[in-house]
């Protein structure tokens, strides 16, 4: 898990090409003007969700993994708390979906950690980062997210 400001000096992290290249999508693009749904950069291997929705309390969200992508989220407008904890801290599953939408569900986690995203924050969660996206931080609001998936194959040449 990482977590940083979009406009902060990102040359100073050792990041992969592909996840660098999806910070500078993420820098430079105005996602206050595009419409929800999702956007190809490189066919299914690389590609983002603008999303409207609304923060929830913690335990109406429930955590999740991915294995096939790396999530980068990113908040366009509002607040959220992300929760995130080790894959060695799941509980049971709730619901595998990995051949459809390359996502489990777990019913809980133990020693969950949460970060305060403001807008402009991004946290990059790798394939078993265990994390609680869309989580009230201080009201329930309604918000602007992108979350940009990078196949982990492209990472493994860079």
């Amino acid at each position: 898990m990482f977590y940083s400001k979009i406009d902060s000096d990102l040359n100073k992290f050792l990041l992969p090409k592909k996840i660098q290249q999806a910070i500078q999508i993420l820098a430079t693009t105005d996602f206050t003007q595009l419409e929800v749904g999702e956007y190809a950069v490189e066919g299914d291997e690389m590609y983002y969700q603008v999303i409207d929705t609304e923060t929830k309390p913690v335990e109406e969200n429930y955590p999740e993994i991915h294995q096939r992508y790396v999530d980068i989220q990113f908040l366009v407008r509002g607040k959220e708390k992300i929760g995130f904890s080790s894959m060695h801290d799941a509980n049971e599953v709730k619901e595998e979906l990995l051949a459809s939408r390359d996502i489990i569900f777990f019913q809980d986690t133990q020693h969950e950690s949460f970060i305060d995203m403001q807008e402009g924050n991004f946290a990059i969660f790798y394939p078993n980062d265990v994390h609680r996206p869309a989580c009230i931080n201080e009201k329930q609001q309604k918000i602007r997210k992108v979350v940009f998936k990078v196949d982990v194959a492209l990472l493994k040449n860079n």
